[in-house]
């Protein structure tokens, strides 16, 4: 499924530029960043011991192609 697909049914707040292309297959979907290959689609969730996104880095490092937040998210 191309991304624009995957994502219509979620409430997208903010797009960023890294993503390779708005037409890029996505081949997987991980919560894990450890399951990440490249073409994934990266879930980062609030866990209980843990936030997923204290992972998104190694997420993109091990190939994903877009990652999605749960929350707000703020940067700098």
């Amino acid at each position: 499924m191309k991304l624009p697909d995957f994502l219509k049914p979620i409430s997208v707040l903010q797009k960023t530029n890294w993503a390779k292309s708005d037409n890029a297959e996505v081949k997987g979907i991980a919560y894990h960043s450890k399951k990440v290959e490249p073409g994934t689609l990266f879930v980062a969730l609030a866990g209980v011991k843990t936030d997923g996104k204290k992972y998104i880095t190694e997420a993109i490092q091990r190939g994903a192609m877009a990652i999605v937040l749960e929350g707000s998210f703020v940067s700098d």
